[in-house]
């Protein structure tokens, strides 16, 4: 596995796995319980994220705020008879293949959970124009208005 991982402080961390990762790689943030935000970078595959976040516990009282920078898909282009700005969830899966939509569902399914037992606020930050695409694969984040978005404008990664 091939990491990055850096505190800015002891309350915000940036996580990134580079090329040459494994999909199933865990960042243990058990430890690190006075983060306040976790923030992501990922790639389609998005087991780590969701594999990273089922470490967080009770205990990280202090957590608000979960960042996931994404970056536009480079294989969809205007010309895809499923176009990057459509959220029907058959399409989606047709587009992004059924193992990497799963892989979505259950970040899904984390993110709601993490909102339920902490009130952890999830944000993306990517490019206005695949917003639709990429807030379709997070249905239930969508449908209960738990997710905000913002531009790289808006959220600078930590220096």
């Amino acid at each position: 596995m091939v990491c990055f991982f850096r505190f800015h402080d002891s309350a915000n961390a940036l996580l990134e796995l580079v090329p040459g990762y494994s999909s199933e790689a865990l960042i243990d943030l058990s430890n690190a319980t006075k983060l306040r935000e976790v923030a992501f970078w990922f790639r389609p595959d998005v087991n780590w994220i969701t594999y990273t976040l089922e470490t967080i516990l009770p205990e990280h009282r202090d957590l608000q705020k979960i960042l996931i920078y994404f970056e536009p898909y480079n294989d969809i282009s205007a010309d895809d008879p499923i176009s990057a700005d459509d959220d029907d969830p058959a399409d989606l899966k047709k587009l992004v293949g059924e193992e990497i939509y799963k892989q979505w569902m259950d970040l899904d399914g984390r993110l709601v959970r993490l909102w339920e037992a902490h009130a952890v606020r999830t944000k993306l930050i990517g490019v206005r124009n695949k917003f639709r695409f990429v807030i379709g694969l997070l249905p239930e984040t969508k449908r209960r208005g738990i997710i905000q978005l913002g531009t790289y404008a808006d959220e600078q990664p930590y220096g």
